[in-house]
Formats: C-alpha cells, structure tokens, sequence
C-alpha cells in the first residue's frame, strides 16, 4: 500500500542527493504520491484502522518546509503529522519558522485527520498598550462611528446574526466601549514556549481590553500616518465579539 510504502521508504528515497535538481525532482515525485493518498483516504477505511493508522500518526512521512532565518527560502521536511503545522497564521511562520504543510487543500485535511494542528491553535498573541491613554478628539470620533455601526457590523446580508457571535461581548461594546489613543502597542507572539516581539510594521495598530466595567479600544498615534488602521481595527472587534473569529469577517466589516 501506498501508505506503508511513504512511512518505509522516505528515508531512503531521499538520501545521496546531489544537487537542487534532483532535490526539486524528488520532493514533486513525493509530494504527488501524497495527494494521492489524500484522494484515496476518502475512500480506504484501511488507513484508519491500526497497525497503519498508529504508524500514521507516530511515523514520519508528512511534507513540510521551514523557513530559514533570513526569510528568503525553505527547507523540505519529513516529519510525523504531530510536527507539522496547518498555515492559518502566517505572521508566526515568519517569527518563529515552525514546518508547516504545503499550501494544498488536499493534504491540509489528510495532515490533519492524523495529528497536525492548524497553527493558530498554538499560538498566544498578547496585545499591551504603553503609554498613558488619551481621550481625544480622533479617539472619541471613532468611537461614534463604531457605535453608530455596531448593529450593521456583524450581521448577513438579510440581517441576521453571524454565527458563533457572543451576545454577551457583543452588548458590552454596545454600552461600555471607550477608546483611547496611547503611545504605542506592544504585540508579542508565544509559540513552544518562544515569545517574540514584533517590529512596528508587524504588530498591530490598535488592542481591545476588558474591565468589570469598560471595554477599552486603545489605537496607536501614528505621526506619519493620519489615515486609521481599520483592518487592524476590524481584526480586534471580531476576535472580541466570536468565539471562533472567521477571517472573512474583519474585511467584510
């Protein structure tokens, strides 16, 4: 079978590699014989029955890449679905360079059903203002014209609620947001115990904080840029207000 054959044999397969041609061959040859795979999961309850279901899960056989330091080019990994990560946070590839799938639909899902985990699943992000918060007349302008939206923002086209909308946060920004503006926003990623900081350009322009009693907006002063920042601004109402934040969701608001 297909399968014990990747589990068996890819160590093999890739050894005495001479140069990038070969290495290019090989990983295409390899990473089709996984989408056929992936087509033939759908259909061959034998994968998911042990002894292969635990080699599955326990073995190397997945493809992956790993971003170098300098963020220019990736090395090929073949490693168990358990080290391997779905792309859905590509912020934390570029920090901290975890092996993640191929962009591939097809082998997204067969990674997936034997272990790999989509990467903003392990990741902490930590959003902390600086600075002393200030209302102004930029910050209270944005607050009316969230507010005066707020009803328009999370809702379909006829109307009706988003899925997985937390009513509870919802009516919180309703009655108790403020905004401020402060100096900056320090925005730190966690992930395998390993925190970064982002630069600027990477973090984010604004964090939403709650109180017993306020929810607070805190946005960046921006000396160069007068224009807000409202995708970032659409990025932290929506991780506040869902539970489960669909991506979609902070450009259509």
């Amino acid at each position: 079978m297909l399968a014990e054959l990747l589990v068996e044999r890819q160590e093999t397969y890739f050894s005495n590699l001479t140069n990038d041609v070969d290495i290019d061959k090989k990983l295409r040859v390899y990473k089709e014989c996984l989408k056929k795979l992936a087509i033939a999961s759908t259909h061959t309850p034998e994968l998911y029955r042990n002894p292969l279901k635990t080699r599955l899960t326990n073995e190397r056989w997945c493809l992956g890449f790993q971003l170098n330091n300098d963020n220019k080019k990736s090395t090929p990994r073949i490693v168990k679905p358990t080290e391997i990560y779905l792309d859905d946070y590509h912020q934390c590839v570029l920090t901290h360079h975890p092996i993640c799938s191929p962009n591939d639909p097809e082998l997204t899902k067969l990674y997936e059903q034997f272990g790999a985990q989509w990467l903003s699943n392990c990741v902490k992000r930590d959003l902390k203002h600086t600075g002393k918060p200030e209302a102004t007349d930029k910050s209270k302008d944005l607050r009316e014209l969230i507010r005066s939206r707020l009803h328009f923002l999370f809702v379909n086209n006829r109307l009706e609620p988003l899925a997985s909308l937390h009513e509870e946060h919802f009516q919180s920004l309703c009655t108790n947001l403020s905004v401020y503006e402060v100096n900056n926003i320090k925005c730190q990623l966690t992930f395998q115990n390993s925190t970064k900081t982002l630069g600027k350009q990477f973090g984010s322009s604004c964090a939403l904080e709650q109180t017993e009693n306020e929810v607070a907006l805190y946005f960046r002063k921006d000396e160069t840029v007068s224009q807000l920042d409202y995708t970032d601004i659409a990025s932290e109402l929506t991780r506040f207000v869902f539970k489960s934040p669909p991506e979609t969701v902070i450009y259509t608001i």
